[in-house]
């Protein structure tokens, strides 16, 4: 009777399963893995498990670690090299990996918000521009593959920490490496602020499957008594891995991965915002979801380093012997091998190093986005090679806090380098466009797609000047609008009357000067023998004060704000 009732349960189980009656007396599993075609959960490859609250640690198989997000530097100067040098040359523990993620992200629903939360004025003009010009700034920020120059994207720095472990018990030097480390970035201008678990589900989801129509931190609700892998992957997006790109049959989207084949002879961190778009060529910019990740790893020993300059030396040597005198590779080498040595003396580390990139657009743009970033890259001197039969290894070691699983694979496939603190800092994908100020005001693009705000009344003293034609009158008429939309009052002086047809559009009120006008701005007009000592003097103050007003009108040569 138990037999039969056990047969029972199992059929059951099958029919609840969609299995066919000819396979209900197979294996489960096995009929399962032929219905599905062998597939398998992507949540299977990562090693996220738990997060500790209380040290704000992510602790999954063999690897414990944390996660920081920073506001990418604008500009680059002697004081930030300077301290970048010493942090990898002295302050970088050994046997860890460090993570630098950029994502030129599509989701700039949040800075939209910001922008519209303050256009308060409900004059229906004023609505019908806030409403048609986020439609098209959203428009800009999703369609993939069009490069004219008007892409829309917010540039977002995650730095990842990590060290293979398989004891948790300690991990206080981690916890306190944390604690220095955010000091360190908070001084050299990349203020960091820590993420959680929420903060890495949406990562990691976004990056593993994107979706253009919803924003990529929706609906996640963290589950502390699940682990974080299984609640990164959303069901029922399927992903098709073939050998040379990733195919999200969900969403019509593709991911493809590249490596760096070969470097430049030269380069610096001031030219890596080179590598986002080229701001004298629209058809240069990557119209698409960019990923960069570059990982450091600390994980050479002081006796590999030793062998690696002793090896060194053996080559200088031999190419300062007799017979080597003809042989140019060998001296081409050995005086490579001496910048390397004298390097070490001055005490720049020895490292290893990987860089992954990674581009998601729609299936039909995939190709045309791989050319432009292939051909923007050669315009660097960079050689950019799609990473074939590794695309899935690629994906992984972009996710943070991975790579100290996947080094020694990566190290296998030739994904790694030997690398010195110098040329580090040279690759760091920290160096971005300006996210402007936070308050609502002009919303513009900057040339490589950052969306930002621009509010002369926030901490900001301008000047226009450019030539006839340049633009000056249209910014400060988009710069009018933007603050009425806020409720400012405004007071222009025009000179040619640009903003004739906006104050009537708007319902504003134009006051003519001139001959025919009831009142008189001249200066002198009002100026006799007979005024007081007193009223001479403020006279002269008032005139002081307007004459210099009517210089600066005189220098843009068009309106002024008031």
């Amino acid at each position: 009777m138990q037999i039969e009732n056990l047969k029972q349960f199992a059929s059951n189980i099958a029919s609840y399963c969609g299995l066919s009656e000819a396979v209900e007396s197979t294996n489960t599993k096995t009929a399962i893995d032929q219905l599905t075609a062998g597939t398998t959960a992507i949540d299977d490859y990562l090693s996220y498990r738990y997060f500790d609250d209380r040290d704000g640690l992510f602790i999954g198989d063999g690897v414990v670690g944390f996660m920081l997000e920073l506001t990418p530097i604008v500009g680059v100067d002697e004081g930030l090299h300077k301290n970048l040098m010493h942090f990898f040359n002295d302050e970088l523990p050994a046997d860890s990996y460090l993570q630098f993620l950029l994502v030129a992200s599509h989701d700039v629903k949040h800075i939209l918000d910001n922008w519209q939360a303050s256009r308060t004025n409900t004059h229906p003009i004023l609505n019908k521009i806030m409403t048609k010009r986020a439609k098209f700034v959203r428009k800009c920020a999703t369609t993939f593959g069009s490069s004219d120059g008007r892409i829309a994207r917010d540039y977002r720095l995650f730095l990842s920490f990590s060290q293979t472990t398989r004891k948790y018990s300690d991990c206080s030097h981690i916890t306190n490496f944390k604690t220095t480390l955010i000091s360190k970035l908070d001084s050299l201008g990349l203020p960091p602020r820590g993420l959680g678990a929420t903060d890495l589900i949406g990562l990691v989801r976004t990056i593993l499957q994107m979706k253009l129509d919803a924003r990529e931190d929706e609906s996640i609700n963290y589950d502390p008594h699940t682990t974080l892998a299984r609640q990164i992957v959303t069901p029922g997006h399927v992903q098709e891995i073939t050998q040379d790109q990733i195919n999200h049959k969900s969403t019509g989207l593709v991911s493809r991965c590249f490596h760096l084949k070969e470097l430049p002879g030269e380069f610096s961190l001031e030219q890596s915002i080179n590598l986002l778009g080229d701001s004298r060529r629209d058809t240069m910019g990557i119209a698409a979801r960019v990923v960069i990740s570059y990982t450091v790893a600390s994980n050479i020993s002081k006796s590999s380093q030793h062998a690696i300059t002793a090896r060194g030396k053996k080559v200088i040597d031999s190419a300062e012997k007799w017979y080597s005198r003809h042989d140019r590779d060998i001296k081409r080498e050995a005086a490579q091998w001496q910048d390397i040595n004298d390097r070490s003396n001055n005490g720049e580390q020895l490292l290893s190093e990987h860089w992954a990139l990674m581009i998601t657009s729609t299936a039909s743009t995939i190709e045309v986005v791989s050319q432009n970033i292939i051909s923007l890259y050669n315009l660097n001197n960079f050689r950019l090679n799609v990473t074939k039969n590794l695309q899935l290894p690629s994906l992984l070691s972009i996710l943070p806090m991975q790579q100290g699983l996947l080094w020694n694979s990566l190290y296998r496939f030739k994904l790694t380098r030997l690398v010195q603190s110098q040329e580090v800092i040279a690759r760091l994908p920290i160096h971005t466009e300006w996210k402007g100020v936070p308050k609502s005001g002009v919303l513009l693009h900057a040339r490589r797609g950052q969306l930002f705000n621009f509010n002369p009344f926030y901490k900001i003293q301008f000047c226009i000047f450019a030539p006839s034609g340049g633009g000056k009158s249209v910014f400060l008429q988009e710069l009018a609008v933007s603050l009425m939309a806020q409720n400012t009052r405004m007071f222009i002086l025009d000179i040619g009357q640009s903003f004739a047809n906006i104050c009537n559009l708007l319902e504003g009120e134009i006051i003519n000067f001139g001959r025919n006008a009831p009142f008189s701005l001249n200066p002198f007009a009002s100026f006799h023998s007979d005024m007081s000592p007193e009223d001479k003097d403020e006279f002269l103050k008032c005139t002081k004060a307007y004459l210099k007003l009517c210089v600066g009108l005189v220098m843009i040569q068009g309106a002024v704000l008031i």
